[in-house]
Formats: structure tokens, sequence, C-alpha cells
């Protein structure tokens, strides 16, 4: 996941959004499988709807987390 920066819109965005083709399969898959132990076969037995929107999913249950981690650390 890359890191929020203010001066890149969207930055804080589960996925780059310059990539395209093969590399965003290849993201996708990874966040599926390390994050959700799926295997490759697994997650690309999926529909590319279907994998999208698990991976849009996931991202959100980050996004939350990440939330709720910096809601209890606030810096100072």
């Amino acid at each position: 996941m890359r890191p929020p920066d203010a001066h890149i819109p969207g930055s804080d965005q589960f996925f780059y959004p310059e990539l395209t083709g093969a590399d965003q399969l290849r993201q996708e898959v990874f966040a599926l499988g390390y994050h959700l132990h799926w295997s490759w076969s697994e997650a690309m037995g999926l529909e590319i709807g279907e994998r999208r929107a698990y991976v849009r999913l996931l991202s959100d249950v980050l996004a939350e987390q990440r939330a709720e981690m910096e809601r209890a650390n606030p810096r100072r």
C-alpha cells in the first residue's frame, strides 16, 4: 500500500493508479493471497469484476484498520 501523500491526488488508494494490465492483475492477486491467504488459482478463478470487488472490500477493511490505529495512537 502506498503511504498517503498530500501532493499526489488519490495517493491513499490501494493500488497505484498508473498500473494497468498484467501489473494490476499481479497486484490484485498478491493482495488477495497475502491478506486472505488465497492461492493464485483461487484468485484467478474469480470473474474479473468479482475479484476486483473482493480487492475493494479488502482495501476498505485495511483503510478502516489504519484509521482505527491512528485514532488509538494520535500523533502529537
